[in-house]
């Protein structure tokens, strides 16, 4: 048995720009790194099993275009708070206007123009959803601190926000993907898994493949049958049984949409080189494929 694990890792950048009211040109003051909230990392996961999450991705409901809480209700984008009580404020959010995506990333602006001196505390919210009172995302995607920041009548703060993907091959960028628009039809298992040991492999079917001597061999492929998902990960099994004397020359290939031409996948979602082996007849090879996010 194979135990296979790669994890998709969630970053954030987040750029704060500020012009104050007596000035003509924004100032960059501070960057922050800051970690992927849960309900993002659940919703990633989601997206690698089924199309069913089609509230959670960013714009479904409308960009934020108020700043005033209890005038935003169930939009997404920014939000932030002030130390004046429980004061929060909606950022004018929306795509970044000149660099809103790239090839495992997706970038969001927020501006906000304060309507009179008020005290910053530095908490920041992007997400999707927000609340009746407008005080916090029903799906939450991050949030950062960016410093207390005192601010007069008419300054104005103006937030970058930039998601990136990395880890595996195709699958960053179909993740990417689902940051602005509806889970597709590109999960593990939409066209059906592969359900048989077939030399040359299953046309438009998903799972795992393996490569031998004679060529490409898919595997049975099935969700693990023990531990098919947790809160940030996903799981696959993949058998295979030798009908003869086959060498496994080591590659294994985890992906959607298999072409029988190409012998690849359409999209491949990752693949490793374990150690290469001669099986004989009746041997069976088992691989675990665990996709994780964090």
């Amino acid at each position: 048995m194979k135990e296979i694990n790669f994890n998709v890792k969630t970053m954030h950048n987040v750029e704060v720009w500020l012009k104050r009211a007596n000035e003509a040109d924004f100032k960059m003051v501070k960057e922050v790194h800051n970690t992927t909230h849960t309900d993002l990392k659940a919703y990633l996961r989601n997206c690698t099993i089924n199309s069913d999450d089609k509230t959670k991705y960013m714009g479904v409901g409308g960009y934020i275009n108020s700043q005033y809480s209890g005038t935003y209700e169930n939009k997404d984008g920014m939000l932030l708070h002030a130390n004046d009580g429980d004061d929060y404020y909606g950022f004018i959010s929306g795509p970044h206007g000149s660099d809103p995506s790239g090839n495992y990333y997706k970038r969001w602006t927020g501006v906000f123009t304060a309507p009179a001196a008020v005290t910053l505390d530095g908490y920041i919210e992007l997400g999707v959803k927000s609340s009746t009172d407008g005080d916090h995302f029903t799906y939450k995607y991050a949030t950062a601190n960016i410093g207390e920041l005192e601010m007069a009548t008419n300054d104005v703060l103006k937030i970058h926000w930039k998601v990136s993907l990395s880890g595996g091959d195709y699958l960053p960028t179909y993740l990417r993907d689902r940051l602005t628009a509806a889970p597709n039809n590109n999960h593990m298992g939409y066209r059906g898994l592969f359900d048989a040991n077939t030399l040359g492999g299953i046309d438009k079917k998903d799972g795992i493949y393996i490569e031998t001597g004679a060529g490409v061999y898919s595997m049975i492929t099935k969700a693990h049958p023990t531990d098919p998902s947790g809160i940030y990960y996903s799981r696959w099994q993949g058998i295979f049984t030798a009908p003869s004397l086959v060498s496994f020359t080591g590659g294994v290939y985890l992906g959607v949409d298999y072409d029988e031409v190409t012998d690849v996948f359409e999209k491949n979602w990752d693949n490793k080189s374990l150690s290469a082996w001669d099986m004989n007849l009746g041997d069976i090879l088992k691989v675990n494929w665990k996709v994780s996010f964090s």
